[in-house]
Formats: structure tokens, C-alpha cells, sequence
């Protein structure tokens, strides 16, 4: 969405160079040009922007009921909400829809203050977006109660601090919701199930990287108005496939349903493929991607859904018997007509397969073509010629740079483009200077290049990131590409071998994102600093303290060795920094840590590092440690628990890389690790090769809020007792001395992972506890106690739905499991 500053800025600029702010907004009228934009939405970004926001509503009171959509990441004030307020009528009240997306800065009081403002009760609230805002826990959802009859659509995406407790209340409570995206959050069947179960309404659900299984789904309700279901599970793959019988019985009661996703879903076979095609009759999109043994053919696919499907992915789906170019070439002749988006993925496509592409495909929206081989370069521009409609192009195929210019010619409409591309001629200076790339409408553009560097013509470019492979470009070829975009680029990225240079930045007006390799230079910053909130840069001499600019929000380093006490102390002295990552130094012995708004803080391998204190961070959420072998981590807890009240996550890691050998290396008083000195605020604890916890982990009363633990490599543990009434994921591996794991306080646990401890457990007992996926590797499952278990428990047994267990699992204990578990799914490594 543009903004209303990135409207006027060419406008401002070309008069007198001011930015769009409360002073210009009085000298003069918002400029005509803009008064269509206007019309449709208007967007403040930036503290500065508040009065001129609010400013704007006043002078012009119409302005509002024209308004589709208010984005007020970083300047919702309360003045800003309550000349909102004041703008409304009462004969035409307007439904607001409040988008803080990315706003770093706003905070659980911040958010509070703004939806219990009193004026707020006179705003429709029908959307309420904090996607990415990281800093927002649990307390701030508690308050969206008053929202109950107004609110349609939550987006709560990559908010990696929310759980059931605040999810759940506001599903119970905002009964009205249509859409609602819980994206990498800690959300887990609790939530899903009161979703189901309080919103009728709910249209679409996305549930991408969150703990959830298949039981909430079998309570699905006939007639349901549910039309978009995406379900992919995360990296660590730790949530459930979706099953058949889970796929059969949304076809049954999602009569609505239009796109459903559902990548890594093991063993799908072609039975609820069919089962869809029959109970939805507008499916027009179904993604099975990376399901490793899926049963169904790639011509069941075309004849089920023929010319209904929209979108169409065939990255990392193993289709039985088939390769991926039969699979292109089965599928297009008959759905390919209705396509909008073509996804291959990791494949070999034929000759055949891409004049398919050209052939039955003519409406294409999006195509991406990522690590596919095969592809003659030839025949992807007449491709693309036959899809004048592409807006978005990714072809990593390492193609000849000769053939991204007729690409682009070919695609009048292209806004994002992402090439791997080659230079196949001779090198040197030379080539560089007479490459051109241009485009009229590009906005975002990734090259992944290797041998040659192009010059770009591309005056709406916002988004850069160029990646060098074999050819290390100089300083000029690189200024020769950037400068022409700078009065456009927002965010630049350069990486790769890149010979060492200096490169000026001081005229890059709306630069905001700034990410460079060790080996670049910046000189000066000039009117850059006005705008840039995140960097990721080296420091020393290629990036002094004294340039830190004061409106930075987020600071990575990865070469940090030339920080010292005084580098360290004006990287604290940043005013608006809430996000700080420091990677590899070797000279810092002390850091002491303070400041008011810092959110997050990290440091890797800082191995001289002995003293660690957190005197006055009282909004600090996140804290990582990791290769950080001398810091006394015991008395940075005890400390956290005074001076970071709010702490949410703790990654802890002396040496994430040694091995047994290597501990005698770090004394154990330095790398022990108090379980209970945890603060009690922390909902995800993760404590890696922390070989000196032990022998006993214990946590009851003090862990009220924890909801994920990960105890990896503790070598000197021997017993595990929890009791976590949130506990939705648990993981102790490579822990082999520990004999005794006892769960209790009644969680309903997604995931729980046992892998590489004593064999055979001593004591498994998991009390009141259900758990929907359980993972027994190396032996510990082969054991009598765990069968002794299922056999007490049949509520847990019951609970079950996948379990993995070692390849050379006995034919009788397997037996036996299936007995106590009749509905549990077997995997087998």
C-alpha cells in the first residue's frame, strides 16, 4: 500500500525538497494529483506524521467517508484516533480498518491505551491487523472484548509472542469474525477449536507453523462458511499432517470452501481428493505441496478439478510414478486455461512441459520456476509472451542474462521479478557497462547473479537485492546501478563477493532497510538518516558509532569485533532502538545492558563475554544467547526476573557447536542454568548444550505461563517432572542420561519429543496429560514402561494421533501399540 508521504514526495520535493508534514500540509492544499489516491486510503507512517494526520481530518471532514482503509503503523496516537473519532457521523458511521503492520514500537500499554480510549467506542473497528508486530503479548488481546459486534477480520501473523490464553478469549468473545490469521504465533488446538466452535462467520483461517492437529477438524459442523483453510506446517515440521479422514471431512462440511493448503501433509491419497472435488463445488485452488507419500497421480488432479482450478504448486509434491514433467504436461492441457498462478518447484521440466506453459496457459498472474532444470530459455519468453498478465515473475534458473530483457519486454504489468541469471559471454569491465535492465512498472526486483553486474533502468523500484556469484563488481558498477534508483529504493540488499568499496547513500531520500556485506564501505548517510529504521551492516570503520542514526528501530551486525564499551554504549544511547543483534567479537569482556524501549536482544559467539547484566530493560521480550561460553547466564536470569519483568522468550546456548569433548572447556559454575530461577513471565524457554543443568529439572507453579520447552544436549540431566497446564510443545534430545520423564497439570500437548535419552526410560508418565504427536527415537520407546503406559492411560493412548518410532521397532511391541492405540498413525525412522 503506498502512503500518503510516498504520494506527495515527488510533488513536496520538486517545490521545495519538505517533507509531508504538519507545516506542509498548512502552506498549501493536498496536491490534486492526489485526489483519487486520497480518496481510497490514506497512510501515516512515523511519529512526525501523527499531527499531519490528524490535521488532515480536520480540514477536510469528508475525507473520512471515503476512506477504505487507515494504516497507522507508528503514528496511532491517541490524537490520531480521536480526530478519527470526531470525523464520524451519526447518520454514516464508517467502518475503520486499523492496519499496524510492522509497527515494532507498539507496545501491550501503547495498544491498551489506543482500543480502551473512550473515543475509541465511537469507530466501527472492523479490521484489526498487527501482523509482525513483535513486541504484543497476550494482555493487549484481552482487550478487544468491546469489539465483539464491529470486528470481522484479526490478523495476528508472526506475532511469535501470542498463545491460547489470548487467542482463545478473543474467539469467544469477537463471535462476528470472518477471517483470522494466526500465522507463526503459539497457538495450538485450543484455539482452533474455539474458533469453530464461537465464529459461524469464519471464511478464512490461516494456521501456517502453528502447533495444531487433526482433532479440532473432526468437530467440524455441517454447513460451515469456511472458504480459504491454509495449514502448512513449519520448519522443525513439528504440527500434524493433515489426514484423510481430516481432508474427507472438510470436503463433507465445507460446501463453501475455495482454496485449502495444506502443504506437508504425508500420505494423502487420492480418496479425499475426490471427496473435495464432490462436497466443494468452488474449490479453485488445492496446494498438497511436499507431501512425501502422497498416492495420487498426477492425471487424477486434471480430471478431478479440470478447468476450476486457479492455482496450481508442484514444488516438492512426489507424485507416485510420476515425474515432475509428465506431471506439468498431464495437468495443463486440461485446468491450464483457468490458471492465474503456476508454481514448479525443484523439478526437471521438458521441452513439452514449457510449450504446455505457452500452449493451454494465457491468463497467468504469477509464475515461479525455482531450481527447475531443463528450462530453454527460448521457450520461457514465449511463455511469457502467451501471459502478458504476469505480476509476478521468479525464474532462479541460472538463465542467460541475455534473455531477462526480452522477459521483461514481455511482461507490460510486471511489478515483482525475481532472476537467477548468468553471463554466458566474456568478462571484465567492459560487459558490465553495456548490460542494461529496464522496466516501466517493476517495484521489487532480486537478482541472484553470477559474472556480470547490469546496470538498471527502473524508475518505480523500491526494493532491491542483488546477490553476486564469480564476478566481484567495483564500486562503480555498483554505483552505476543503484544511483539512478535513489529517490525511489526503500529497502537495499547486497550481498555476495563484492570487491571493497565505498558506497554513497547520502541522496537516498526513502531509504528505510539497509543491509550490507563486511567488505562495503558507507561513507556518509547524508539526508538518508531522516527515514532508515533497519540496518545490517558491519561496524568499525565501515559503519562508526558516531553515525548511528536516531531514528533506528532495528540493528544486526555480524561482524561486531570491533565493538567495545564505547561503541557498545552509543548503540545503546539510540533513542528509538528496539531491536539489537550482535554476531561474532572476541575482545568484549562486560556489557551491561539498559534502555527503555529495546524489545529484543541477541549475541552470538561473543566468547570473551564474562559479565552480562540487564540493569533497566523493562520492555525487553526476547533475549538470545548463543556461543557465549563465559557469560554466568544463572545471574542474568536471577537478574531478568528485577530488571526485565515482561521477558517472554529465553534462548540460552554456551556452545551450541561443541561436543562432549569440548566441556571441560567452560567451567560448569559459569554455564549452569537455574530452572527455577526462570522468570515466570517466560512462555518459550530454549536451553541448548546447557550441559550443566541438571541432574534435575523440575517446574510446577513457576511455569504457569510456559507453553514451549526445548532442552537440548543437557548431558548431565537425569529426570524430567513438568507441570505446565499451557504446555503445548516439549522437546528433551540428546540427553542421554536421562531415565525419567513425568508430565502433568492436564496440557493438551501438540508435540512432544523424546530422542537420544538413557535407554530404556526408568519412569515415563504423563498423568493427566494428552498429546496429539509423540516421537520415541534411539531405543527409548522400545520399552516396557511406555507399553505399561498406554495400557494405565487410556485417555492419552486415546489422545494419540502419530507416533514415530525407531525403523527397528519389534513386530510385538508394534502390535501392542496398535492394541492401546487403534486410531494412532505409525512412522517409521
Amino acid at each position: 500500500m503506498a502512503s500518503l508521504r510516498d504520494l506527495c514526495a515527488e510533488f513536496l520535493c520538486s517545490q521545495d525538497g519538505t517533507i509531508f508534514d504538519e507545516q506542509a500540509l498548512s502552506s498549501r492544499q493536498v496536491p490534486a494529483a492526489c485526489a483519487a489516491q486520497l480518496a481510497q486510503f490514506a497512510t501515516m507512517r512515523g511519529e512526525r506524521n501523527a499531527a499531519a494526520l490528524v490535521l488532515l481530518l480536520r480540514t477536510h471532514p469528508g475525507l473520512l467517508s471515503q476512506l477504505g482503509r487507515i494504516d497507522l503503523s507508528m503514528c496511532a496516537t491517541p490524537a490520531v484516533l480521536a480526530a478519527l473519532a470526531d470525523s464520524q457521523t451519526v447518520e454514516a458511521p464508517v467502518t475503520v480498518q486499523l492496519d499496524f503492520t510492522g509497527a515494532d514500537e507498539l507496545t501491550d500499554d501503547t495498544l491498551r491505551a489506543l482500543l480502551c480510549h473512550d473515543r475509541v467506542k465511537a469507530l466501527r473497528i472492523g479490521s484489526l491487523v498487527l501482523k509482525g508486530c513483535t513486541a504484543v503479548t497476550d494482555s493487549s488481546l484481552f482487550h478487544i472484548g468491546h469489539l465483539e459486534e464491529t470486528l470481522t477480520d484479526l490478523d495476528v501473523s508472526n506475532c511469535p509472542l501470542l498463545t491460547d490464553a489470548a487467542l482463545c478469549r478473543a474467539a469467544q468473545s469477537c463471535t462476528n469474525l470472518v477471517s483470522l490469521n494466526i500465522k507463526n504465533t503459539l497457538a495450538s488446538d485450543n484455539t482452533v477449536a474455539a474458533v469453530l466452535e464461537c465464529c459461524p462467520r469464519l471464511q478464512n483461517l490461516v494456521l501456517t507453523g502453528v502447533l495444531v492437529s487433526n482433532e479440532p477438524f473432526m468437530h467440524l459442523k455441517p454447513g460451515n462458511q469456511l472458504r480459504v483453510l491454509i495449514w502448512k506446517r513449519n520448519i522443525d515440521a513439528v504440527c500434524l499432517p493433515l489426514s484423510d479422514a481430516t481432508l474427507q471431512r472438510i470436503a463433507q462440511n465445507c460446501p463453501h470452501l475455495q482454496q485449502l493448503v495444506c502443504v506437508g501433509s504425508d500420505a494423502v491419497t487420492e480418496a479425499p481428493l475426490t471427496a473435495l472435488a464432490k462436497g466443494c463445488p468452488d474449490l479453485q485452488y488445492v496446494d498438497l505441496s511436499a507431501c512425501a507419500n502422497a498416492q495420487y497421480s498426477a492425471d487424477s488432479i486434471s480430471s478431478q478439478f479440470g478447468q476450476r482450478l486457479s492455482e496450481l504448486h508442484l514444488d516438492g509434491a512426489r507424485i507416485i510414478n510420476d515425474d515432475y514433467a509428465p506431471t506439468v504436461e498431464a495437468i495443463l492441457p486440461r485446468c491450464g486455461a483457468s490458471l492465474r498462478k503456476l508454481v514448479v518447484r525443484y523439478a526437471f521440466i521438458t521441452v513439452e512441459g514449457l510449450q504446455c506453459v505457452s500452449q493451454h496457459c494465457h491468463n497467468l498472474e504469477e509464475l515461479e520456476l525455482v531450481k527447475v532444470d531443463g528450462v530453454l530459455p527460448a521457450l520461457l519468453v514465449q511463455a511469457a509472451e502467451a501471459n502478458r498478465g504476469i505480476t509476478h515473475l521468479t525464474v532462479d534458473c541460472q538463465v542467460p542474462l541475455a534473455y531477462v530483457q526480452p522477459l521483461l519486454d514481455a511482461l507490460p504489468k510486471l511489478q515483482r521479478a525475481t532472476f537467477g541469471a548468468r553471463w554466458e559471454g566474456g568478462g571484465g569491465d567492459e560487459v558490465e557497462a553495456t548490460l542494461t535492465l529496464a522496466h516501466a512498472t517493476l517495484t521489487r526486483l532480486t537478482l541472484l547473479l553470477n559474472n556480470v553486474c547490469p546496470r538498471l533502468q527502473c524508475p518505480r523500484l523500491e526494493a532491491l537485492h542483488v546477490r553476486f556469484h564469480g564476478l566481484r563488481p567495483a564500486g562503480e558498477s555498483l554505483a552505476s546501478m543503484l544511483i539512478p534508483h535513489q529517490l525511489t529504493l526503500r529497502r537495499l540488499t547486497l550481498d555476495g563477493n563484492i570487491s571493497a568499496c565505498a558506497l554513497p547513500l547520502d541522496h537516498f531520500l526513502l531509504l528505510r532497510r539497509l543491509r550490507l556485506p563486511d567488505q562495503v564501505t558507507v561513507p556518509a548517510l547524508g539526508a538518508a538518516r531522516r527515514l532508515l529504521r533497519c540496518v545490517d551492516v558491519p561496524l568499525g570503520k565501515q559503519f562508526p558509532c558516531e553515525r548511528f542514526v536516531p531514528s533506528l528501530s532495528s540493528v544486526h551486525i555480524n561482524c561486531a569485533d570491533c565493538i567495545g564499551p564505547r561503541e557498545a554504549a552509543a548503540l545503546l544511547g539510540i533513542p528509538a532502538l528496539l531491536h539489537l543483534e550482535l554476531v561474532n567479537n572476541f575482545t568484549l569482556e562486560e556489557l551491561h545492558v539498559s534502555h527503555a524501549a529495546l524489545q529484543t536482544f541477541e549475541l552470538t559467539n561473543f566468547t570473551k563475554l564474562r559479565l552480562l547484566s540487564f540493569d533497566d530493560c523493562p520492555q525487553l521480550l526476547t533475549s538470545q544467547l548463543l556461543d557465549c561460553p563465559l557469560v554466568a547466564c544463572e545471574a542474568a536470569a536471577t537478574a531478568a526476573q528485577q530488571s526485565t519483568p515482561r521477558i517472554r522468550r529465553i534462548t540460552y546456548s554456551p556452545s551450541s557447536g561443541s561436543s562432549l569433548d569440548d566441556l571441560d572447556e567452560v567451567p560448569r559454575s559459569v554455564a549452569r542454568w537455574s530452572i527455577t530461577a526462570t522468570p515466570p513471565s517466560v512462555v518459550a524457554l530454549c536451553l541448548i548444550k546447557a550441559w550443566a543443568l541438571g541432574p534435575h529439572v523440575s517446574l510446577a507453579d513457576a511455569a504457569s505461563q510456559l507453553t514451549r520447552l526445548t532442552l537440548y544436549g543437557c548431558f548431565e540431566l537425569e529426570d524430567v517432572a513438568l507441570a505446565c497446564p499451557r504446555l503445548t510443545y516439549l522437546e528433551v534430545t540428546e540427553c542421554p542420561r536421562v531415565a525419567s520423564v513425568t508430565l502433568g497439570g492436564g496440557a493438551v500437548v501438540s508435540c512432544v519429543k523424546l530422542d537420544a535419552l538413557h535407554e530404556p526410560l526408568a519412569v515415563f508418565d504423563v498423568g493427566d496429560v494428552q498429546a496429539r504427536h509423540l516421537l520415541l527415537r534411539n531405543g527409548a520407546a522400545l520399552c516396557e514402561e511406555f507399553l505399561a503406559l498406554l495400557r494405565r492411560n487410556a485417555k492419552f493412548a486415546q489422545s494419540l494421533e502419530l507416533l514415530e518410532v525407531p525403523q527397528g521397532a519389534p513386530p510385538s511391541w508394534v502390535t501392542a501399540v496398535q492394541a492401546s492405540c487403534p486410531s494412532v498413525a505409525l512412522q517409521y525412522h
